[in-house]
């Protein structure tokens, strides 16, 4: 076979399977909501999920950390909902990789240092109430003396109206 067949043939082959991974991409992104019934680039798709993955991989990254971090203000009675934005104020997020075998570790000591060097960061129980009981009762109304009823009434008035005469 000449040299010239050979290299025909293999660019035949190279051009077949680059019209197959284009034919795929397009299936894939069409799947994917991605791409329209027209034609569109395969870069272009290949980037676009390249950038969705990596947003996943960045929000999964989030969920892990404060997970972590409430785990640990747990452990350190501390406040959870103040600590996560307070060390992503001091940056000390940024560094953490979740996947680190010493991960855990490493949020505990943020967390521990945090609540000591910031006592506000700390979970503090909620104060008991003082003073008196105002509820005003239970609306009920009070219940009448047995002496009440409207004989012993007839008795008492019948009793007055004598006493009036003599």
């Amino acid at each position: 076979m000449p040299e010239n067949d050979m290299r025909s043939a293999s660019a035949a082959l190279d051009q077949a399977a680059q019209e197959a991974r284009d034919a795929m991409v397009q299936e894939i992104g069409r799947a994917l909501g991605l791409v329209g019934d027209e034609s569109t680039e395969p870069e272009q798709v290949i980037a676009e999920l390249t950038e969705r993955a990596s947003a996943s991989d960045r929000k999964l990254r989030d969920y892990r950390i404060k997970d972590a971090i409430a785990a640990a203000a747990d452990t350190h009675h501390g406040d959870h909902k103040l600590l996560i934005p307070y060390l992503r104020g001091l940056g000390a997020l940024d560094e953490l990789d979740p996947d680190a075998t010493d991960f855990t570790t490493r949020v505990d000591g943020l967390v521990a240092e945090a609540i000591t060097t910031n006592p506000k960061l700390a979970n503090t129980p909620p104060v008991e109430r003082s003073g008196g009981d105002f509820t005003a009762g239970n609306a009920t109304p009070p219940a009448r003396p047995p002496e009440d009823d409207i004989e012993a009434i007839r008795r008492k008035v019948r009793d007055s109206i004598a006493e009036s005469r003599t």
